[in-house]
């Protein structure tokens, strides 16, 4: 067990920092219309003319109206971001950007979403400052930032080049988790630590979300469920449809270590139709050792092919009463049942993977 443990932790460094990354290609995305209320503020773009720094007069407002439209141009954003408010709106129109102007913060976020309710962002075509970054301190630069909130709704974002993660969900010290929380459709491009972390939540649905080119720091998976304190909950996440491609470690990530010392248990994660192509690992499940740490994880209908290394990292999950279950699913464009899991992963092995894992 040991040396399972050792390669675990040794492989990400090695497998991604051996050979130089190579960006892929993206699909193309697509400007979804909305209808827009009625009542909604359309910002006209001559309110910025000369001025380089956008954010102070976005902000007003913002906090002034209710339901807000974006003018068909770049915004530039500084590092304090833009926060947006309870029972409020952004709406983007094809041509609206904003751009995170570049600095040297280790931590930032394009839009944050912090301990407030009823949110909607449509259309968020949002560009990060990792091309022109300043240092190298710091790896939380954040498009979407959504703590400690309850219904919220993003549709159809784009997000590219953050120095962090695409979408973030995270806590207050409050403690209060994400709950009710759905993003739909869109395409995540070239973050530098992940595409998209679940750090905290209940009922959060991801849906046909495409997600490439995470690279830079660890843990570089397309989507990362993983609670970092061990007060925090996870439970009745669904990511459906999600697509990734090239990723420089997972296409996805269930990291589960901090349930080594709380009671909280995880359940009921679902994956439904997860595609990879080209990450150099499919799925990893796992660190985790604690025996009260119960709960369902169920990967359905799934279909990786052309993984740079192991497939599957698999690690702790025969010490707990966690159940994963791996049906209906493609390796290579063949059944994937326990004997061909075997061949391919890295962690547990042979007769241990019975006692948790159920293939068919």
């Amino acid at each position: 067990m040991m040396r399972s443990l050792i390669v675990l932790f040794i492989l990400p460094f090695f497998s991604c920092h051996s050979q130089e990354f190579s960006k892929i290609n993206t699909e193309k995305w697509s400007y979804k219309e909305m209808k827009i209320p009625e009542d909604a503020y359309v910002v006209d773009s001559h309110y910025f003319k000369n001025m380089d720094d956008h954010t102070t007069l976005l902000q007003e407002i913002i906090n002034k109206y209710q339901v807000v439209v974006l003018p068909p141009k770049q915004l530039n954003i500084n590092y304090r971001g833009l926060s947006l408010k309870t029972n409020s709106q952004l709406y983007f129109q094809e041509g609206s950007v904003l751009k995170m102007l570049k600095n040297d913060k280790g931590t930032y976020a394009v839009i944050k979403i912090d301990n407030v309710n009823n949110v909607k962002v449509y259309n968020p075509h949002l560009i990060g400052d990792r091309d022109e970054h300043i240092g190298d301190s710091g790896e939380w630069g954040m498009g979407i930032d959504i703590r400690s909130s309850n219904n919220v709704r993003i549709d159809n974002p784009y997000i590219r080049n953050m120095w962090g993660d695409g979408i973030y969900f995270g806590v207050r010290s409050s403690k209060k988790v994400n709950e009710n929380i759905l993003v739909e459709g869109g395409l995540i491009d070239y973050s530098r630590r992940n595409g998209i972390s679940i750090t905290s939540g209940k009922n959060i649905r991801i849906n046909n979300v495409s997600i490439y080119n995470t690279y830079g720091v660890n843990p570089m998976a397309a989507i990362d469920i993983e609670p970092n304190k061990n007060s925090i909950i996870v439970s009745d996440i669904v990511l459906d449809n999600i697509k990734t491609f090239n990723n420089a470690f997972s296409g996805l990530t269930i990291a589960l270590s901090h349930l080594r010392h709380t009671k909280h248990k995880v359940s009921n994660i679902t994956v439904r139709n997860h595609y990879d192509r080209g990450s150099v690992h499919a799925l990893r499940i796992g660190p985790v050792s604690a025996p009260w740490a119960t709960g369902d994880i169920q990967i359905l209908d799934a279909n990786w092919a052309e993984n740079t290394s192991f497939p599957f990292i698999f690690s702790d999950i025969t010490k707990t009463s966690l159940k994963v279950g791996i049906k209906n699913s493609l390796l290579d464009n063949k059944p994937l049942n326990k004997e061909a899991a075997v061949k391919n992963v890295k962690g547990e092995v042979n007769n241990r993977l019975e006692n948790n894992f159920q293939f068919n």
